[in-house]
């Protein structure tokens, strides 16, 4: 699948109001690009946050929530009426055992079909609990190539 693809998938995907896409990868920095290109796309706002810092809007560019360094605070601001939008969670692999996380992740989730937005993970085959694989859909960002070659799949 080309990146083309997946970003046609990845729309269709928001669109129908999948609350949590696992985009498994090696490369965050291709996984925040086609995250970007699909933002424009949906006239959508896209929000990051990483450890240590704070869940902040970059398309368009704003500034960071206060107090979402925690990533429960930040998994709480997803779950606001007003949190229409894509949130691209980099490296939350490390709490998806802690239960306030579990609970906020739920939430969030639950809450997607009302307004356009999705939770974005990128993660290096990263295994999920059971309880957060409702509503979530995994798809693999496609290897980057030396010139002249194709894209392909991890492992493909």
């Amino acid at each position: 699948m080309s990146s083309t693809d997946l970003l046609t998938e990845l729309d269709l995907l928001v669109r129908s109001r999948y609350g949590l896409i696992i985009l498994e990868t090696s490369e965050e920095e291709r996984a925040e690009a086609i995250l970007r290109e699909l933002s424009l796309r949906l006239s959508t706002p896209l929000h990051m946050w990483t450890a240590p810092r704070e869940l902040r809007r970059i398309v368009p560019p704003g500034s960071a929530i206060a107090g979402t360094e925690d990533v429960g605070k930040a998994l709480e601001q997803v779950d606001l009426p007003t949190a229409a939008g894509l949130y691209f969670f980099s490296g939350l692999d490390q709490w998806l055992d802690e239960p306030i996380v579990r609970e906020c992740h739920k939430d969030a989730i639950r809450h997607s079909p009302s307004s356009l937005r999705a939770i974005a993970r990128a993660a290096d085959l990263l295994v999920m609990p059971p309880a957060l694989q409702v509503n979530a859909h995994r798809d693999t960002v496609p290897v980057r190539q030396a010139p002249g070659n194709v894209e392909q799949r991890p492992g493909g």
